[in-house]
């Protein structure tokens, strides 16, 4: 273990700084401005200076003695000068926000103020005293396997979830500011307390005018170390969480750092891949090497969007469950499910179970040595076949290709490959089915319903055909049809597949499962797009139980459904019950994926929903009509995401009697929604309507009846075009 991860003395208290080994006694400055023999007695605020236990570039940490109650805890002073008036007064309520993490896993902060030392004041906090010893000296020192290793790591997970849920990123988070006391409960230190008296992050992390690595900068993600602060969030925690791992498992860090230069380190842990773990023991080879390359990535969209979705990974591989970071085939799940009923299935039930795995497609069993070698080459070439071909669709993106040009759109690249599909895999309907699907979901996405039903129902005929009606693959396009249909408002029909879809998965695949808790929370959806939310409301209650516990609070599916279920009781006047939701699913999207993402714009809609259904009208308006410009920027001005809240903010604006505008805006949504989905669209009629209550409430009552007169008779058999 390098030198720069010894933080912690012999009682368990780190300084907090990296810098130097805790001082002893002698060897302690004028760091607080008490004379130096009469320091230790000495009263800092309430509590009562026993000794030195560490000294970093910010202050000093005292083991000291409270009276009520009475206690030992540490102190942490800091240094005279290093605080502004401004940042004194920033340092106070960061140290409040603190003193409100309540978890076994965090060291309580139980008390921050200023203590006048002669040199002005100087802020202090107390936390907890915590005996124990460093992360890494606590797993070598207790011999810790592999699995108690990665239950150490969960644990550390479940903490820092913790103080996210309370708005709080530690952002240095390192094997020194984590503490393990003797019955193996880790505790984290020095959650953001040294930098509430210091603006810029890098003070306390790199000293740069010896331009050598001495923090924490191995710990640091790849947009924590391109030094913009503004991209930090919840997930720059979740790295650290992955660097921690490794170097749990491993023994040592995923780049090789020592003796480099700053600015060469920084590049190597934003450009370069990390070793990975199987090179260093095949032991990791699997689903652990998997958990920690996903904690790793350095694009945050595609990390574990949560520190309890890593948590749960681990526990998932723990107790042989299949993980939410593999892609879970059926052999993979009958390979767990072996390993968990190793006593029933006995040795010759698992040569069968994998067996079966194998004729359904799994790659790896317990078959003949040719036989597992010829299948796995199968699998192999069709997952580059199918990779080729989706490269020569997005190559066509390119410039410099001949097939596309600079305008080549999205759309495009779609429609040729639906032309190119049925004679590419004429003979291979597995494939076929695989990319369909895909196209499929991808057409949704872009808003043309019409392309994207006509992919999945293919898709879906292809994966009958081959797999089964019954074959979680399947039952996955069915569900992606059900949700394409009920964006059509096609409700009964989508009504039927989801339903059908949702009993089978939970037959299949178990009540709790990710695709069928995922199903269930489209068919909350579709019951209150249908009007039916007294009945969506419980299946969303169920859907977000389960994902909260299993997934996370944080978790963008765990959002999906709060923002559903906040809609739903919205829609039922259940105004109290709403607010916290809706509150919570804006603000969380906002810091976890920022203000321009899609979930992000739906789940502030849906706050500025309950703003307007609540009376605050200027409140809501003030939200709607940023979503609805972002929405232009993101989505075009004619996706249905996009006319949806053109729509919403037309009719806010009727209620504000803000009556130019909303009929400006009114007008473009009913012309391009009659281009997108047709005149007899529900949706356009929907629009069509809401021009009709514009001129009532605008009083003029001639341009109401001229627009009624217009208003076409419903096609119920209308779908989007």
């Amino acid at each position: 273990m390098e030198e720069s991860d010894k933080l912690a003395d012999l009682e368990g208290v780190t300084s907090d700084e990296p810098s130097r080994p805790p001082q002893g006694v002698c060897d302690v400055t004028t760091t607080v401005s008490l004379n130096v023999g009469k320091r230790f007695g000495q009263l800092i605020g309430r509590y009562k200076v026993v000794r030195v236990l560490g000294e970093g570039g910010m202050g000093t940490v005292f083991l000291a003695k409270q009276d009520k109650p009475t206690r030992l805890v540490a102190l942490k002073v800091i240094r005279p000068g290093v605080a502004s008036a401004n940042l004194l007064r920033r340092f106070e309520y960061e140290a409040q926000v603190l003193g409100r993490l309540q978890h076994p896993g965090i060291a309580q902060i139980y008390e921050a103020g200023t203590a006048d030392t002669g040199e002005g004041a100087q802020p202090y906090f107390v936390m907890e005293y915590v005996r124990g010893r460093s992360l890494m000296e606590y797993a070598q020192g207790s011999q810790l396997g592999t699995r108690q290793r990665l239950e150490l790591l969960a644990k550390i997970c479940d903490a820092v979830q913790h103080a996210h849920q309370k708005g709080i990123i530690h952002r240095d988070l390192k094997p020194g500011n984590i503490l393990v006391t003797e019955e193996g409960q880790p505790k984290i230190l020095d959650f953001g307390v040294a930098r509430a008296t210091d603006a810029d992050i890098q003070v306390t992390t790199i000293q740069t005018d010896v331009g050598q690595l001495v923090g924490t900068i191995p710990y640091m993600s790849p947009e924590q170390a391109g030094g913009d602060v503004t991209e930090l969030d919840t997930r720059s925690d979740v790295y650290a969480l992955g660097v921690l791992g490794y170097e749990l498992l491993a023994g040592r860090l995923p780049y090789e750092l020592k003796n480099k230069m700053i600015h060469e380190a920084v590049r190597v842990i934003r450009e370069d891949d990390p070793t990975p773990l199987s090179s260093i023991d095949r032991v990791f080879r699997g689903d652990v090497e998997t958990i920690i390359a996903k904690a790793l990535q350095k694009e945050r969209t595609r990390r574990y969007q949560s520190a309890s979705d890593l948590a749960g990974d681990i526990r998932r591989y723990l107790s042989d469950q299949p993980i939410v970071a593999r892609p879970p085939s059926v052999g993979y799940q009958l390979r767990m499910f072996a390993r968990r009923n190793t006593l029933l299935v006995g040795a010759i039930g698992t040569i069968t179970l994998v067996l079966v795995a194998g004729i359904m497609g799994t790659t790896w069993g317990l078959v003949q040595a040719n036989e597992s070698r010829r299948d796995a080459e199968r699998q192999a070439d069709r997952a580059t076949r199918t990779s080729r071909f989706l490269s020569e669709m997005l190559s066509m993106a390119s410039p410099y290709t001949s097939a596309g040009g600079p305008d080549t759109k999205v759309v495009e690249l779609l429609d040729e490959a639906g032309r190119r599909l049925a004679s590419s895999f004429a003979e291979e309907p597995e494939i076929e089915a695989e990319i369909r699907h895909t196209v499929g979901v991808t057409y949704r996405n872009v808003g043309n319903f019409i392309a994207a039903e006509e992919h999945l129902r293919r898709a879906l005929e292809l994966r009958i055909g081959v797999l089964g009606e019954k074959s979680p693959d399947t039952l996955l396009t069915k569900v992606h049809l059900g949700r394409v249909l009920t964006d059509q408002y096609r409700l009964a029909e989508a009504e039927q597949i989801l339903r059908e879809s949702w009993a089978d998965q939970s037959a299949v695949l178990g009540d709790e499962h990710r695709d069928t808790i995922s199903t269930l929370n489209s068919l909350g959806w579709l019951l209150l797009l249908d009007g039916r939310p007294a009945e969506a409301e419980p299946m969303l209650v169920r859907a977000l139980e389960v994902r909260r516990r299993i997934l996370g609070s944080e978790s963008t599916e765990t959002l999906k459904t709060m923002a559903n279920l906040a809609a739903t009781r919205i829609s039922q006047d259940k105004l109290e019950e709403a607010e916290d939701l809706a509150r919570t699913v804006a603000d969380t999207s906002l810091r976890v994926l920022g203000p321009r993402h899609p979930d992000t714009l739906y789940y502030t809609s849906i706050h500025a929903w309950w703003l307007w259904a609540s009376g605050d009208l200027d409140a809501a308006i003030a939200l709607y009509e940023p979503v609805l410009a972002d929405a232009r920027t993101v989505f075009g001005d004619r996706h249905h995401y996009t006319l949806y809240w053109m729509a919403e903010t037309a009719a806010l604006l009727i209620d504000l009697d803000n009556f130019e505008r909303a009929e400006s805006l009114a007008l473009e949504c009913l012309a391009s929604s009659t281009a997108v989905f047709g005149p007899t669209h529900q949706r356009t009629l929907e629009v069509h309507q809401l021009l009709i209550d514009l001129y009532e409430a605008w009083n003029k009552p001639a341009k109401a009846a001229e627009w009624r007169a217009k208003l076409p008779e419903p096609d119920e058999s209308a779908t989007d075009e």
